[in-house]
Parts: structure tokens; sequence; C-alpha cells
């Protein structure tokens, strides 16, 4: 399986402006199969992040999102809060997965 990941680290107001529309359509050419996404619940870019996420399902493109999200933790936590910990583990071992299947 193909990989693929985009951030729009703007606001989420800068992403909705602008001719997202145009951009959307872009979204439908895109060679992967499948996206993954790994959100921590306190990061303060993981609003725009599922929003990434929501304009993707919307768009022509018809692969696969996955969604992964850890609570209670904020951006980055699996390496600076909690490096060593059960989070931080199954963060990596998710993505992991995701990259492994075919």
């Amino acid at each position: 399986m193909t990989k693929c990941g985009y951030a729009c680290v703007r606001r989420t107001e800068g992403c909705r402006t602008g001719g997202w529309g145009r951009r959307r359509r872009i979204l439908g050419s895109l060679g992967a199969r499948g996206c993954g996404y790994f959100f921590a619940e306190k990061d303060y870019l993981r609003e725009v992040g599922q929003w990434y996420c929501d304009e993707l399902k919307k768009s022509e493109w018809g692969g696969s999102v996955e969604v992964v999200e850890h609570k209670d933790v904020s951006h980055v936590f699996h390496l600076l809060s909690e490096p060593d910990g059960e989070r931080a583990l199954d963060l990596i071992k998710k993505i992991g997965r995701f990259i492994k299947q075919k």
C-alpha cells in the first residue's frame, strides 16, 4: 500500500479559505490507497488535522483514512513528555502496522 500525508499548519480558518475547493479536487487524484493520521487529544494541531481528514474523505479520492487518537496527551507526547510510556509505545506500534499494510 502506498502511503501519503499532508499537513496544513496554518490555523483551521486559513485552510478553509482561499480556494480549498480546488485543493479538494486535487486530493481526488492522490496515488495512495490509504492515509494514516495520528492525533493527540490535546494537540494544538488536532482540529486542523481532523478537518483535513474530513476533507480528504469528502474528496473524490476514494481511499481509506485511518485516524488514531490518543486521549489526554499533548503534541509530540511520545517524544517529550513520556517517550518510554505505554502510550508512546502504542503509537509507534500503530504507525508500524499502518506502514506494513499491503
